[in-house]
């Protein structure tokens, strides 16, 4: 039985690598003074809750039934691995341009190629910078193997990920919800379990996809974009307030998980289902593209 495919989640990862791409391609410009765009890194948390979400959607059941937990983080591996390797290598010759041969560039290629960068053992981020995530989103997939394996689809223990997630991010964290190679994992781990938990919601509560009429899940929609909008551009991205960002998008999955309002038609409209296909390659890439830029504007 194949599990249901949520085009306008699909939709929405797409735009939110766009939005990353464009907090990193930070070129002086009113656009990039804008709140949205400067705590636009805050959507990477949005990555972290959906993966939750569909990865829960997708085999936290078949691992219960017997499939196997190699066979599910090998696959997990093949989907993010080949990309991750091809733009670390890329990355090589233009550290080295830049900082020359040091050690560290050893370190960090041994790092990288093992998806560690991302759980506290590095003291910096190096080569494709935006894959700390990747290394962090390994590690929930790890875990969330071992927790379906011991526990099956009980929710308590991921609410006691994200309260913990969340608590530690607040005390410890340098950076709160700007944690990369420090808390990563952490930062990564509280996303993830919320979006397990907003899955095993929507299977205990079957009134959270009840339909409230077309009028009325549009304007619910819209004013959910709306008080994102709001809600990003308004905050203090390393303030204490900004830990409570993916609990936000954990409701803008619960809600267009639904795929009830025009909102989420217009999302699932081929040109931003492509944009939702490529999201991998837009995050995973748009690094180099802007290493590359930058040293040809420098020639220039």
């Amino acid at each position: 039985m194949h599990a249901r495919r949520y085009e306008a989640l699909d939709s929405w990862r797409g735009l939110c690598a766009c939005m990353v791409a464009l907090f990193h391609f930070n070129v002086f410009s009113h656009i990039q003074s804008a709140g949205i765009v400067r705590n636009a890194y805050l959507f990477v948390d949005f990555f972290f809750v959906l993966s939750g979400f569909v990865i829960a959607a997708n085999y936290q059941a078949r691992l219960m039934q017997g499939f196997g937990p190699g066979r599910f983080l090998f696959l997990r591996l093949g989907r993010i691995y080949p990309l991750h390797l091809v733009t670390m290598l890329l990355f090589v010759p233009i550290d080295i341009a830049k900082d020359g041969a040091s050690p560290e560039i050893l370190h960090a290629l041994v790092t990288n190629a093992l998806l560690l960068q991302g759980t506290g053992i590095n003291s910096a981020l190096w080569l494709n910078f935006p894959s700390w995530s990747i290394s962090a989103e390994f590690g929930a997939y790890v875990v969330f193997t071992l927790i379906t394996l011991w526990l099956g689809s009980r929710m308590l223990p991921w609410l006691v990920i994200a309260v913990v997630g969340a608590v530690a991010l607040v005390l410890l964290s340098p950076n709160r919800m700007d944690s990369t190679y420090d808390y990563g994992l952490v930062r990564c781990l509280y996303g993830f379990a919320l979006g397990v938990v907003s899955f095993r919601l929507r299977a205990l509560f079957a009134v959270l996809d009840k339909p409230l009429g077309r009028r009325t899940d549009t304007l619910i929609e819209g004013a959910a974009v709306v008080l994102l909008c709001l809600c990003l551009a308004a905050l203090d991205g390393h303030s204490t307030a900004a830990v409570a960002t993916p609990v936000l998008f954990t409701g803008m999955v619960l809600l267009f998980a639904r795929e009830k309002g025009r909102v989420s038609d217009a999302l699932k409209v081929r040109p931003m289902l492509v944009i939702g296909a490529l999201s991998y390659s837009i995050y995973m890439v748009h690094a180099l593209v802007r290493a590359v830029a930058r040293a040809l504007a420098m020639m220039l």
